[in-house]
Order: structure tokens, then sequence, then C-alpha cells
């Protein structure tokens, strides 16, 4: 007799157990799946949270929490209705009417929040309204998607790892991700081979105009057009000039002193005759 009713009374309590603890079950199975924490551009407003219920039940998710930077942040419903539907995804944005303008085409449930994701990385915690942990995510900036428009996406076949794709708000993991951008070219900025400008020697044409141009070797050459260049003496070349011009004075004093002996030595031929 006694045994029977402690079989009821464990039944009841199994049955208790399973009405009482059904929601958290359910409500576990709501995962934090894709998160834009710094989008390209403007941070303020653009940054958004999605969550994907792979439960059986509506849950009002107008009740529930995001934990980030040491506060919770209260989830506020955008769109007409406030229940998140089972296997179906929502995003929790941080302004929904700039998220509308960046994703015009998103038709999923929309919430918004006052939360404020850092660009180096950060922990995101999902709770429901008795604040129990549901999910939680700590990401950081090595993953990937720091400003070059891709989000973090949940990988279902990479167990649960994040990583960088192109944006699917309310949709599933995408199969790509944003191909990085090529910095634009500055016109005039290419490389050009160096060109050497010392000369040991520069022609002088006699009579045109010399023109400029451009050998195989690159080297700056000077063209004349019609005489043949006479090349400049370098400064070695004027010891040579200095020499001639001191043997020809030389030359020209010894000239000289011979004609004046010779004029003497007439005057004093000249003088006997006189007598």
């Amino acid at each position: 007799m006694m045994a029977g009713v402690m079989n009821k009374i464990l039944q009841i309590r199994n049955i208790a157990l399973v009405f009482v603890l059904a929601p958290q079950l359910a409500w576990a199975q709501v995962a934090i799946t894709e998160i834009m924490y710094d989008p390209a551009g403007v941070d303020s407003g653009h940054e958004w949270i999605e969550v994907y219920n792979e439960g059986t039940s509506s849950i009002p998710l107008s009740s529930w929490k995001i934990f980030e930077g040491d506060a919770n942040h209260n989830i506020v419903a955008a769109s007409s209705d406030s229940l998140f539907a089972p296997d179906t995804y929502a995003v929790i944005a941080q302004n929904a009417i700039k998220f509308q303008t960046d994703y015009p085409n998103f038709a999923g449930e929309l919430f918004h929040s006052a939360f404020a994701l850092d660009n180096g990385g950060a922990t995101l915690t999902l709770r429901d309204k008795s604040l129990t942990d549901i999910d939680a995510v700590t990401y950081d900036s090595s993953w990937g998607g720091l400003g070059d428009g891709n989000s973090l996406q949940r990988s279902p076949g990479d167990q649960g790892n994040f990583v960088p794709r192109t944006p699917t708000p309310g949709g599933p993991i995408a199969a790509a991700m944003v191909a990085p951008k090529l910095k634009p070219t500055v016109p005039g900025n290419t490389a050009k081979p160096k060109q050497s400008t010392s000369l040991k020697t520069t022609s002088v044409s006699a009579s045109t105009a010399n023109v400029r141009s451009t050998n195989d070797a690159g080297n700056m050459a000077v063209v004349t057009s019609q005489t043949a260049a006479v090349a400049m003496p370098g400064i070695d070349s004027y010891w040579f000039f200095a020499l001639a011009a001191v043997i020809l004075l030389a030359v020209a004093a010894i000239a000289g002193a011979q004609h004046f002996k010779k004029s003497e030595w007439d005057i004093i031929e000249e003088s006997p005759e006189d007598v």
C-alpha cells in the first residue's frame, strides 16, 4: 500500500518537473548565430546580433536581456510580433531604423537593444527573463570581420566556431566572405627606374640648341643636330693651359730681350762715325 502511494508521488513529481523544466529546455536551444560588431563605415547604430530559436516553442524575447559591458540591456520589439517563433532567426539591432536602411530586404523578426560592441572583442551573453544564461559568445577581432564588411557567423560544421562571412541577417550562414578591397592606385605614384644624372663631361653644340633624350641604359644624353660636340676640359686640363701660357710668356720675354740688346749694339756701332 505504502509502496503504491510512493510511486504515485514520484510520478506526480516527475510530471511537475517536466512542466517546470520544459520551457527552460526549449529556451536553452536559443543560440547567438551572427555578430556584426564592426560594420564597414560608422559603427554607431549599425551593429547587430542574430539569434536562432532551435526549440519548438515561441519565446517572449522582449523579456530577455543581452548582457554586455557589465550591463543587462533590455530587448525591445521593433516588429509587430514580440514573440520569437521556433525554427526562425531574429535580429537584435543597435538601431532598428538604421538596420532596416542597411538591409532593406530583411523581413524577419526585428528587435533592438542599447548595446555597444567592442571592436577588439567582448563577451555577449543571452539571458532569459530570470537572468539565466542561455548562450554566450566571446568573440575576438582576430576571428575576422574587423571593418571589412564581414560579420562573424556560427559555423554548424565547424564545432560552432565563428567565421567571417558575407552578412546574412535572418538567414543561414553564407557560403563565402566579402572579398577584401584593394587599395586604390594614386595616379602618378608609379615607381620609375632611377636615372643617372652624373656626367663627367657636358657636350655643348656650337650652333643649334641641345635636345635631351633617354638612351637604352636609362641615362640622360645630349644630342646635337649639326656640328660635332666639343668636350669641355676637366679640372686637370687647366694645368696644361697654365703651363703653356708660362712657356709663351717666357719665349716672348727672351725675344724682347734679344731685340733690346740688338738695338743697343746698333747704337754703339754708329758712335765712331759721329767723332
